[in-house]
């Protein structure tokens, strides 16, 4: 026998034991078909995050910015972003936020970067795209 009409004749047997149990294979069907679906969306979601490299011309060589204080910001919220302490014993505390008109001086007066760019966190909303809503992370970005 030449192995396609084995591959017929697999087939054929597959198809009526599939329908010799019609509830079986219905949800044996169904649970392929999920998990296939939840595997894709998983990995397209760590694949954007984790493994694709951002859309700027040098990624390995972007850094973050934060400035210290001895006391606290005047400020509070959530576009305050709490860093590390640092200095002797932990008595100094950083921040990765900045106001605007500070990153604008920021960016226009620099010379030890290429560029810079901000981005400020509105937390977690209900946008609505399209008709259709959800709850979504909203970020205000640079346009550079």
């Amino acid at each position: 026998m030449s192995p396609v009409s084995l591959v017929w004749e697999d087939l054929r047997f597959a198809v009526r034991l599939l329908l010799k149990a019609p509830g079986f294979s219905v949800v044996a069907i169904l649970t392929l078909a999920l998990g296939i679906g939840a595997s894709t969306a998983i990995f397209s979601q760590i694949n954007a995050v984790f493994w694709k490299p951002l859309p700027v011309a040098k990624p390995g060589e972007l850094r973050s910015l934060a400035w210290s204080a001895y006391r606290p910001p005047f400020v509070g919220g959530p576009n305050v972003i709490a860093g590390p302490k640092v200095g002797p014993n932990g008595s100094v505390q950083t921040f990765g936020s900045v106001s605007y008109p500070a990153y604008r001086r920021l960016r226009d007066e620099t010379r030890s970067f290429a560029n810079l760019a901000c981005w400020a966190d509105l937390g977690e909303t209900r946008p609505i795209v399209m008709r259709d809503h959800g709850f979504g992370a909203v970020h205000f970005v640079s346009g550079n």
